[in-house]
């Protein structure tokens, strides 16, 4: 058995990257390529396909996730041949559900067409109103992007799909909290609304956390959150699946999909091929260098040769696992970290807390079991009090 035959059947997710460019300047972003217009050529598409099926890392259902700088900055056609050849090469060995990420500014009608026509599972990345989306969401002159959204969204109410949304929290969410609420209850089409906190990844610095009392803000707006989304109904990702995690049973750990090596598993527009946190991609690094297991255009599932750097960074991923199993009461509802916010945060895999964990697991955890608590009449007092 090939070390890549190891790994039969793990695959979950695998993370296509169309092209690295993003039309938009965001000021927290962290990609490395961005200005680069390069796209993913039928063959990289053939030959990343081929390697899953020959392979066989997926399981009886695998998501296509379409992700990275912009994918709607690649013609409507790339799409119509990429499904075309993703169901003729991978169509027998699994179900494939497509998704793709957008910050919905090139969204035209012909776009809703083909996203309704597929079933493709649609996430919008929108901040929340203009005083808060504008501050950080910008085009490449530096200008606000909220209008070009909210028409590109227009495209989907008008052909009622329905669509995922992504918001990243940073101190000016925290600055116009019920604006921010307000704004979603009233989004028509909204399935279910993501946090994601400004990270620290790659050459970007978090102003989030830079700032001494954005842990408190935090943790008071996710409180009123939780009031808002029982109020309202919607569904907060966070909050929903941290529920489904605890109800799995204490003891128990989920598994975490960031750290397990090819659950995940990325493609970059040139072939390149990196498992473990999807934004490992591009990334380049003094001792593992760019993170890559090869290159579907050059490599077979026979023909990978895993480096000294890669089996360095499993094992270290694999230690700072084990670390957090054996003294984070919060394991059960993690599984053990993200990689990429262990590297960039802490400067090693082989460690445990990040300021990232520290809001988007603890503190989301605390919240859920709070009102958990709330609900069967007992009261619920947070580990770090």
């Amino acid at each position: 058995m090939t070390q890549v035959g190891f790994y039969t059947g793990c695959l979950q997710q695998l993370v296509l990257q169309p092209t690295p460019f993003c039309n938009l300047a965001c000021t927290y972003c962290y990609l490395p390529h961005r200005d680069e217009k390069a796209s993913m050529s039928p063959e990289v598409l053939d030959a990343a396909f081929c390697f899953v099926r020959d392979a066989r890392l997926s399981s009886d259902n695998l998501e296509l996730r379409w992700h990275a700088g912009e994918p709607l900055a690649v013609p409507l056609q790339f799409y119509e041949d990429a499904f075309i050849r993703a169901k003729r090469i991978l169509g027998s060995q699994t179900v494939l559900h497509h998704s793709i990420q957008t910050n919905a500014v090139l969204l035209n009608a012909d776009w809703a067409n083909f996203f309704k026509l597929n079933n493709v599972r649609i996430g919008i990345s929108i901040d929340g109103p203009s005083e808060i989306h504008d501050a950080r969401r910008l085009t490449r002159k530096g200008g606000g992007t909220f209008h070009k959204v909210m028409q590109g969204i227009k495209w989907l109410q008008a052909c009622n799909l329905s669509f995922d949304v992504i918001a990243v929290i940073t101190p000016q969410t925290l600055r116009y909290p019920s604006a921010f609420m307000d704004f979603f209850a009233d989004l028509e089409g909204m399935n279910q609304l993501g946090l994601n906190v400004e990270e620290t990844e790659g050459s970007h610095i978090s102003e989030a956390f830079s700032k001494d009392n954005f842990e408190s803000n935090f943790r008071d707006f996710l409180e009123n959150l939780m009031r808002w989304s029982r109020k309202t109904g919607i569904t907060v990702r966070e909050f929903q699946s941290m529920r489904s995690r605890i109800l799995n049973g204490a003891g128990s750990a989920i598994r975490n999909t960031q750290n397990e090596p090819f659950t995940i598993l990325t493609i970059s527009s040139n072939g390149d091929m990196v498992t473990f946190s999807p934004e490992l991609q591009g990334m380049i690094h003094p001792i593992f260098g760019n993170f890559s297991i090869g290159n579907v255009l050059l490599n077979t599932p026979n023909s990978v040769s895993f480096s000294p750097s890669w089996f360095q960074m499993a094992a270290d991923i694999s230690y700072g696992k084990a670390l957090c199993r054996a003294n984070c009461s919060y394991f059960s509802v993690c599984g053990g970290g993200a990689p990429i916010n262990k590297l960039y945060e802490n400067h090693s895999f082989a460690t445990m807390q990040t300021q990232h964990c520290l809001l988007t697991v603890k503190s989301i955890a605390d919240v859920v079991l709070s009102a958990m608590e709330r609900e069967a009449g007992i009261e619920f007092v947070p580990e770090h009090l």
